[in-house]
């Protein structure tokens, strides 16, 4: 399984186990950059965070979801609101991990 995990660059995150069979691609940028980075990898999971989860950021991500809607597409957003979590679904978003903190990523 191939999963890119998407963050900017001053983000750091914890060392995840894997599977022999699972591939992790870093990839750090801005939240414009996504698409381009991110749809050249062709990856089954797509993890985005560390950013703030803004309205342009969601636009950023509903071309992501439009693109490659084979993916599973994650937006780790510790402590965001219901507001969030609706605009969220509104792009297309399955997944959106509210309850962890930056720490957990």
């Amino acid at each position: 399984m191939k999963i890119v995990f998407f963050s900017p660059e001053s983000f750091k995150f914890a060392e995840p186990e894997l599977s022999s069979l699972d591939t992790l691609v870093r990839i750090n940028g801005s939240y414009d950059q996504l698409n381009a980075l991110v749809f050249a990898q062709h990856p089954e999971i797509v993890l985005i965070g560390g950013f703030e989860a803004t309205d342009d950021l969601l636009a950023n991500v509903k071309h992501l979801v439009d693109a490659i809607p084979q993916s599973v597409v994650v937006l780790f957003a510790p402590g965001a609101d219901a507001e969030l979590l609706m605009k969220a679904m509104r792009v297309g978003l399955r997944e959106v991990c509210a309850a962890c903190t930056s720490e957990e990523l």
